[in-house]
């Protein structure tokens, strides 16, 4: 009898030590799995603005000077150009999106050199 008990205490122990064990990789999983989501987001707002920029860089175009906020997906920009002097402009680029109940929001701002006929 005194065997079957010690057994059974075993048994018990080792169900205990697992599902703790089970319980601490799940964590860690659902951690790393709502990382790689948030870096996902935040590197798809990355290239967009990359996207903008780049377009109004090389053609002067698609970068609204106005300020007006415009709708990607599930991204929404709002993008502003201001002249620094002759041939030198800032360009600023706000990217939000929703995550959860919250928003994240990413901020770009660049010197754009536009070069200026009249000194050619």
């Amino acid at each position: 009898m005194n065997r079957k008990g010690i057994i059974l205490v075993e048994a018990i122990i080792a169900v205990v030590i697992m599902a703790i064990s089970l319980t601490v990789i799940m964590q860690s999983l659902l951690g790393s799995y709502r990382s790689v989501t948030l870096q996902k987001d935040y590197t798809q707002a990355l290239l967009m603005v990359e996207n903008r920029l780049a377009k109004y860089w090389f053609n002067g175009q698609d970068v609204d000077e106005t300020g007006a906020s415009k709708s990607l997906s599930k991204f929404t920009y709002q993008s502003t150009i201001a002249e620094r002097d002759m041939s030198l402009k800032t360009a600023a680029l706000t990217i939000q999106w929703p995550v959860g109940n919250g928003q994240r929001k990413l901020s770009v701002s660049s010197l754009v050199y536009v070069p200026n006929s009249k000194t050619k």
